[in-house]
């Protein structure tokens, strides 16, 4: 813009500090005794509207200035266009109120923005000549900080707000008097100006220390430097509009449904008199309906509303100020249903801090479910809204199916549950921490597959007990400590492997051979498959494959106890068969990882692993050969622990246990030569060799391979003689004598015996006391008896049956005395009861 078109001003006043542009536009048109539209046409850019708007341009201009304007402003005025600037309300633009900035319009309906009028001081404008701040024109300005009093809302001649019209471009401005025409909605210049002197208007008087001042100053404060630190917000607050939302909408809440009760718990009693005061005079004209949806009419309305915001998000606790609110969302809008989560949505809006709806939620808290605390994580330092269902697949593929023991066992306050069932059921509820997901669904994605009765059961009992808070702050850590670290196990990916042939059996003998420990019968085998895959695959025993899955009732506690067999070299080797196992589908993974247990701020209500002796625990499995519960109960601590400590510590083999076996293998290498064992082998058995040295099966077994003799595969006899068909049947059916006799006679085992009648066609009898030998020989000591003694004379115990009878028959009765028949007489005599 070129400075020579411009026309200067021939006298110029300086804004005063803060002061709003209307205002100081107003003061210098009354310093020149011009009126108003004359002014603003001089101070115009060509092509401007028209003096007959100006009061209209005045108003534009306070709230937005746009360059050029501000360009020819400076130029005529002689002050700097950033001073212009910082006496529109476009400086509090994104903090204190929002500016369409191509409508020229404030949001009224957001941030408590103030389209049209002001409040005042009237002391302030007897000071410095009818003069006015541009806070004053914010809905956050209800007090002046110098005079220590509330802000006037209207003027006590006329009973309407100021500044709510522009002043009269055809009027000489008077400031410091009222401008409003006494006819509401009157214009023109014969419109009769209100003219009553502001100054005069009284105002309440605040205590230098009262609440609403101290609130006011923090407000104006930190719209100027642009941070508002305070209460639930700690040292790292959001935006300054943020926190102003915050504030509006809880004293939206205070203002439509706090009862007089909750507001004098609140607000001091001068304040909250004042505030039933402005109730009972409503401003004239006010389109004003519903409490704090927009800026409230009158100052003490709104420091009611804001200071009683103030009270509860200036807790040092999220916690404590969502006790304060809890009794405004004690009952809904129409006073009957209590309110949810869902229905206190609606009261932050748009432009609201996480805060804010932390210390909502916190409010809820005592009237949420078990299922609804999970997912908004109310035990945290802040709850919130739960994310969506797809975060669930992120954090499962970095959680087991049951939890890690170590995690668990602290966290055990049900004693009625065992820790299988809660380290099944922790998992669920870890996964809907902070998350939307119901229970059934997280069980079906972590695959262990708990009836929802079960899990909701389990979770009803731990919610109601004294101990909710603790486990629950212990997964929302975990929670957190699963999603901001990776896990090095896919747990989704392990989930979801074939374990057929997991530990197959050539694999498991290899691990007993480097190990040193007896491979035992196909039941261990079983057991150890078991234990592998729990520990690789984090899913219960009872979803291993079928091949190897423990079905049977009598052996689950031999998988329970099974850490008790453990020594640290099978562990080991056991380990490495799981990572030859998982070499193929996931390289690089350790068999099991277990996170860290951050808890120890916590009050923890299960047994404590590390306070028990490792050497002692040692001892007492292998020296004393006690059960697992025996130790716990030595230890006085839980067999759970035990055996944890056990697969974690191994216990080693007993020392003189292994001496005795060094000395009695080396004893039987004595004994029995390489020579001798190889001629035996050819005609006997190896448990026959075991039981002609005394020895069993399994050294017989690692001795033929330290002599690298040819394995014989399930042990079975060489070669024995064949036995003649007619003469086994002749003395198996005809004489009914048993194999075991038979077997002994002829050299051979009762199995070989049983094979060769196989061989021969003889149809066995089938096993049990029907083919012992004694029942054999009363049937045989029968035949020659009457057909129908048969059943008394045969079966187990047949003469002890008949002896006792012989002797029952000299009794009158089963409980009487003997009978004794007297000469010529029938009936008996009395039982004697000392017989």
């Amino acid at each position: 813009m070129n400075a020579n078109l411009v026309r200067t001003l021939p006298i110029r006043v300086r804004p005063l500090p803060g002061e709003g542009l209307d205002s100081w536009l107003e003061t210098t048109g009354a310093r020149l005794g011009v009126k108003l539209g004359q002014l603003v046409t001089a101070l115009s850019p060509p092509r401007s509207p028209s003096a007959s708007r100006a009061n209209d341009v005045t108003h534009r201009w306070t709230v937005l200035l746009h360059a050029s304007q501000a360009d020819f402003l400076s130029a005529a005025t002689g002050t700097a266009a950033a001073d212009l600037h910082a006496m529109t309300l476009a400086r509090f633009d994104g903090t204190a109120l929002l500016i369409d900035r191509t409508r020229h319009q404030i949001n009224r309906r957001r941030l408590w923005g103030r389209q049209r009028g002001s409040r005042f001081c009237p002391q302030c404008l007897a000071e410095n000549g009818g003069r006015w701040p541009l806070s004053w024109r914010l809905g956050w300005s209800f007090a002046c900080l110098h005079h220590q009093c509330l802000l006037a809302d209207m003027c006590a001649s006329c009973g309407r707000m100021q500044r709510q019209r522009p002043y009269a471009a055809h009027c000489i401005p008077r400031p410091g008097l009222c401008m409003n025409t006494h006819a509401p909605g009157a214009a023109g210049p014969s419109s009769e100006r209100c003219g009553f002197p502001l100054s005069d208007v009284r105002t309440p008087q605040l205590a230098p220390d009262h609440p609403a001042l101290t609130l006011q100053r923090t407000l104006l404060l930190g719209m100027d430097q642009g941070r508002i630190s305070f209460g639930v917000y700690g040292d790292q607050p959001p935006q300054v509009s943020m926190v102003l939302s915050d504030m509006r909408s809880f004293a939206s809440r205070i203002l439509s449904f706090a009862s007089r009760e909750d507001l004098a718990s609140l607000l001091p009693t001068d304040l909250l008199h004042l505030h039933e005061q402005a109730a009972q005079h409503p401003h004239r004209g006010s389109t004003y309906r519903r409490a704090g949806f927009m800026a409230p009419p009158h100052a003490a309305t709104t420091a009611v509303g804001l200071t009683a915001a103030a009270q509860i998000l200036g807790q040092s606790d999220i916690h404590e100020a969502g006790a304060m609110l809890r009794g405004l969302t004690r009952t809904g809008t129409d006073g009957a249903q209590p309110l949810m989560p869902n229905d206190i949505a609606p009261w932050g809006g748009e432009g609201t801090s996480t805060t804010l709806r932390s210390v909502q939620l916190s409010s809820l808290t005592p009237r949420m479910k078990a299922t609804s605390k999970l997912r908004h994580r109310t035990a945290a330092p802040a709850p919130t809204d739960p994310a969506l269902t797809s975060a669930a697949e992120q954090r499962a593929a970095g959680m087991p199916s049951m939890l890690w023991t170590h995690w668990a066992l602290p966290l055990t306050p049900l004693r009625r549950t065992s820790l299988h069932t809660l380290r099944m059921a922790m998992p669920c509820w870890l996964l809907t921490s902070g998350i939307a997901i119901n229970l059934k669904s997280a069980s079906a994605l972590l695959g262990t597959l708990l009836e929802n009765d079960t899990l909701s059961t389990t979770l009803h009992e731990l919610h109601i007990g004294p101990h909710w808070d603790t486990v629950h702050q212990a997964l929302i850590r975990l929670a957190d400590c699963l999603d901001a670290y990776p896990t090095p196990i896919n747990y989704q990916r392990r989930r979801r492997l074939d374990y057929t042939e997991l530990l197959p059996k050539e694999t498991w003998i290899q691990v007993c051979e480097r190990a040193g420990v007896n491979r035992g019968l196909e039941r261990k085998h079983r057991l150890a498959q078991c234990y592998l895959f729990e520990r690789l695959s984090t899913l219960p025993a009872v979803r291993a494959p079928a091949a190897y899955a423990i079905t049977d009732r009598h052996l689950r506690p031999k998988l329970v106890e099974f850490p008790r067999n453990l020594t640290p070299r099978l562990a080991d080797e056991l380990d490495r068969a799981g990572v030859d196992f998982l070499a193929p589908h996931a390289p690089g993974e350790p068999v099991i990882w277990e996170p860290p247990l951050p808890l120890q701020d916590l009050t923890l209500t299960g047994p404590d692993p590390d306070s028990v002796d490792i050497d002692s625990l040692h001892h007492l499995i292998r020296s004393e050969n006690l059960s697992t519960r025996q130790a716990a109960d030595r230890l006085a601590t839980t067999s759970e622990v035990v055996r944890y400590l056990l697969t974690r510590h191994p216990a080693p083999p007993s020392p003189s246990r292994q001496r005795a076996v060094g000395a009695a293998a080396a004893d039987l290498k004595r004994r029995l030569p390489a020579a001798r064992l190889e001629e035996l082998r050819r005609t006997r058995t190896l448990a026959e060799i075991a039981s002609q040295f005394g020895t069993n099966r399994t050294m017989i077994k690692k001795l033929s391979k330290q002599y690298d003799l040819p394995d014989r595969s399930h042990g079975r006899p060489c070669r024995h003689p064949e036995v003649n068909r007619e003469g086994l049947s002749e003395q198996y059916l005809a004489r009914r004598r048993p194999l075991p006799e038979l077997a002994r006679e002829a050299g051979m085992s009762t199995s070989q015996m049983s094979r060769q009648a196989q061989t021969c066609g003889i149809p066995l009898r089938r096993p049990g006391g029907a083919s012992h030998a004694a029942i054999l020989q009363a049937e045989a000591r029968a035949a020659n008896a009457p057909k129908v003694l048969h059943p008394v004379l045969t079966g187990r115990h047949a003469r002890q049956r008949l002896a006792r009878y012989a002797v029952a028959i000299t009794y009158d009765t089963l409980t009487g005395g003997r009978y004794r028949p007297q000469h010529g007489q029938g009936a008996p005599d009395q039982p004697d009861r000392h017989a």
